[in-house]
């Protein structure tokens, strides 16, 4: 980044449960239990464990291999309706951070383009917390099926909104997101919650910028950068794949706004 007042990062790509709104993944897993103590006992921590290997994978596929992994594939209809009206459980409501719609301002004060870049669906209810006086200032790019671990994928984000990458940013929770991001160039920043914690964030450190708790660190870390040089490249252990790289059977919509 330059010494010159100016922030080099010219695109954010934001992802939905676990960043915009950090109560979200906590919120999730609790339902996830819940229902498959309808038919099963299993462990909290075997569900959080798969949830947290798989959380940037296709959601279709997941759900599908844990359901029918324990004889379940049956329910997965009811899963799936009840999760994609899912906003509260047991008392509580999946909510945005308090400091999002103050990071929209400031990224349209500082000229960056913000996309929400999640593997939520269109008929997933949450997306609907977005909608407010600010909701025109961003666009939301659901990955219908495809998976963020995969750097074709954000590869094709940057082709879509004509971004480099080495002027973009991915704030993710998901490790494998995250690499896929350094992959491609970007800078990589991870959003600490109460599942993707501090110790995630050390098994990958090596790999990606940093590590922030909230919004306002986001804007703080961007604030910081205009005046020092901060580098992009991180050493990973196998090849870069470059932002030309198409990804067939991928369409996204950057464009569509929260009803």
């Amino acid at each position: 980044m330059t010494a010159k007042g100016k922030n080099r990062i010219k695109r954010i790509f934001v992802d939905f449960d676990g960043v915009v709104s950090k109560n979200s993944v906590v919120v999730i897993l609790k339902f996830i239990h819940a229902f498959i103590a309808r038919f099963i006992s299993l462990p909290f921590e075997t569900i959080e464990n798969y949830f947290k290997a798989t959380t940037c994978f296709p959601a279709g596929k997941s759900i599908e291999l844990f359901f029918s992994s324990f004889g379940l594939s049956d329910v997965i209809p009811d899963f799936i309706r009840e999760y994609n009206g899912l906003v509260c459980f047991e008392g509580e409501e999946i909510t945005v951070e308090p400091d999002f719609s103050q990071f929209v301002d400031y990224c349209r004060t500082e000229n960056i383009d913000l996309n929400i870049l999640t593997a939520a669906g269109p008929d997933d209810i949450r997306l609907g917390l977005l909608a407010g006086t600010w909701c025109d200032r961003f666009g939301i790019m659901t990955l219908n099926g495809e998976s963020k671990a995969d750097a074709r994928i954000l590869a094709r984000c940057l082709e879509r909104n004509k971004a480099d990458s080495r002027s973009s940013l991915l704030v993710d929770d998901s490790p494998n997101a995250l690499l896929a991001a350094s992959r491609l160039g970007m800078y990589a920043v991870m959003m600490i919650n109460d599942v993707f914690t501090l110790r995630d964030y050390g098994n990958i450190k090596p790999y990606i910028h940093s590590a922030v708790g909230s919004f306002t660190d986001i804007m703080k870390m961007l604030e910081k950068s205009k005046t020092i040089r901060l580098s992009a490249d991180k050493p990973l252990p196998d090849r870069k794949i470059e932002s030309r790289v198409a990804c067939r059977n991928f369409s996204c919509d950057s464009d569509r706004k929260p009803v």
